[in-house]
């Protein structure tokens, strides 16, 4: 039940996929046990934003200057 009940929770005060989270708290529950049930969805969701704004950013438009 806590598998499925704290990617809700979570869910409801990050603006991140839901699947995202759940694999988070599954993956870091695997591999890093109880302790990572709470830092495996924080890493995810500091890659992601992290990533997302890195994929977002439009560099600066340059000007046809003449060398």
């Amino acid at each position: 039940m806590d598998n499925f009940l704290r990617p809700v929770l979570i869910k409801k005060g990050a603006d991140l996929p839901l699947r995202l989270i759940s694999v988070g708290v599954i993956g870091g529950l695997l591999a890093l046990g109880l302790i990572g049930v709470f830092v495996g969805p924080v890493f995810l969701a500091v890659t992601y934003t992290v990533l997302k704004d890195w994929v977002d950013d439009v560099p600066p438009k340059q000007g046809n200057a003449a060398v």
